[in-house]
């Protein structure tokens, strides 16, 4: 029976056995008898015992959402409670977040946010009311050419707006010659190990200079084969870049390039993650190789990866070749991925491989002026989505796409310059023929009195076999001109 404490009336008398259940008590003192009888209801012996049913602590989250937000926007949730000298775990569904175990966390992805607090004095512990948050993907715009410079002609001006960007990691080789190895390596990759291949699943040419390319252990922010592309690099429309992850020569004409450092560093079980950035350090694509077909990968904080970013790994087994996305849309998770394998799926590095989607949306601009529907010029933009848009402006003039998912937008600026009259922009439509009209803007090769511009991401880049004189000439970065031997290209008005 019961003695000092909260409940004052009897619990039981006769209550047989080796155990009872006395179910779910309040907080308090509690002073219990107990007492063993023999058959005849005689009390042999009598243990009295004392013990304290502790309060659970209360435990909230402000504020209590649910949130909407657009990527890379954060949500702060402050933790409250009134635990004595309380400890912290932030949970998101049913994992717990590592290293969350301050009274605060920042949310940063898509989820289901709770925390747990407990009491330092008496162990016990409770668990807030869940807190939503969503982290919409904010769309991607791509606009190409990249701020070209118009004279006498116009410009065809085509995006691409997505949910995601056009730019994917889409193979990476971890043990050239492991199962499902590419049949044949192109001659100008034929000594590599270790290789990043980066598709443009668009139609439109992208250019890729200043990208960032980062490699890490697994859990480690260390850097190990840092690299950025070369400014100029253009991949064209539904083609690839490949980065060998080590020494050896650059293949420009075929977008091939060594990061430098150490060759062959990683192995068909490493465990290591790959991320592509843009200039501004924006996350491009992701991927997280697990080690194992039943492995793991973790982004470390400092790599600047979120899980919207990544989720899971991609299943990389020892003795194989390495890992092919697979999946079309990229849903940022290693379920997009699979290892390599004999007779398929094999790797096909230096190879476009086709079937990536886009999810793609409409796209509007602004200012209007100087902006046309049609490639003749004849029918003004007034308003309304195109996703390819002519401009012949009077003067240099900025455009700003914009694209709208959802509660999210996005938006991309393109710089139209208009040159001064006499200017020549080489576009190399038809060959490398400096003397080709074919291959100039206003369809005539440049005189003595020309002002001639060459642009990176051409298809071809002039070479002069013969004396050739101009006013000036200008190139952008990863711009050549070629002149043959014997031969000068001079400038009379420098």
């Amino acid at each position: 029976d019961p003695g000092a404490g909260p409940a004052t009336t009897l619990v039981s008398s006769s209550q047989a056995g080796l155990t009872y259940n006395a179910g779910v008590l309040a907080a308090g003192q509690y002073t219990w008898k107990v007492i063993s009888r023999n058959n005849n209801g005689v009390s042999a012996s009598c243990i009295e015992f004392s013990f304290t049913v502790n309060p659970r602590p209360t435990v909230g989250i402000s504020p209590t959402g649910p949130f909407v937000l657009c990527s890379p926007a954060t949500q702060l949730l402050t933790g409250t409670t009134n635990a004595a000298t309380p400890t912290y775990q932030w949970v998101n569904g049913i994992t717990n977040i590592v290293g969350a175990t301050a009274i605060t966390y920042t949310a940063t992805a898509t989820g289901s946010y709770r925390m747990v607090a407990t009491d330092g004095v008496s162990g016990c512990r409770d668990t807030s009311n869940a807190v939503l948050v969503t982290v919409n993907v904010v769309p991607v715009i791509i606009i190409s050419p990249t701020n070209p410079s118009i004279s006498c002609d116009s410009v065809k001006l085509s995006t691409f707006a997505g949910g995601s960007g056009a730019i994917k990691i889409t193979e990476i080789t971890l043990f050239n010659t492991g199962t499902g190895q590419t049949p044949t390596y192109p001659a100008y990759a034929s000594s590599g190990s270790d290789f990043v291949e980066i598709t443009n699943i668009s139609n439109n040419a992208i250019n890729v200079g200043g990208y960032i390319f980062n490699d890490f252990a697994n859990n480690s922010s260390t850097i190990v084969h840092p690299y950025s592309i070369p400014l100029g690099t253009v991949i064209p429309a539904n083609s690839i870049l490949t980065l060998h992850l080590g020494t050896g020569t650059d293949d420009i004409p075929n977008r091939y390039y060594n990061t430098g450092g150490a060759s062959d560093n990683w192995n068909s079980a490493s465990q290591a993650g790959f991320a592509l950035k843009d200039p501004s350090g924006n996350i491009v694509d992701v991927v997280g190789c697990g080690g194992s077909a039943t492995g793991s990968y973790t982004f470390a904080a400092g790599t600047g990866v979120t899980p919207t970013d990544w989720s899971g790994f991609a299943p990389n087994v020892s003795g194989f070749a390495g890992v092919i996305r697979v999946i079309g849309a990229d849903n940022n998770s290693g379920a997009d991925w699979v290892q390599s394998n004999s007779p398929s799926p094999l790797q096909s590095i230096g190879t476009y491989t086709a079937g990536y989607t886009l999810n793609t949306l409409a796209v509007s601009w602004s200012p209007t002026t100087g902006l046309f529907t049609d490639a003749t010029l004849t029918t003004p933009y007034t308003s309304g989505n195109f996703a390819v848009i002519y401009a012949k402006p009077g003067a240099t003039q900025i455009y700003t796409a914009q694209a709208s998912s959802g509660s999210c937008s996005g938006s991309a600026t393109v710089n139209v310059t208009v040159m001064p009259a006499g200017t020549i922009v080489w576009t190399g439509a038809v060959s490398t023929d400096w003397n080709d009209a074919g291959n100039w803007n206003c369809g005539g090769v440049p005189t003595i009195t020309s002002e001639v511009l060459i642009q990176a991401g051409k298809p071809n880049y002039p070479v002069i076999n013969t004396n050739v004189e101009i006013k000036k000439i200008k190139l952008d970065p990863g711009a050549t001109v070629t002149t043959g031997t014997g031969f000068e290209l001079k400038l009379n008005g420098l």
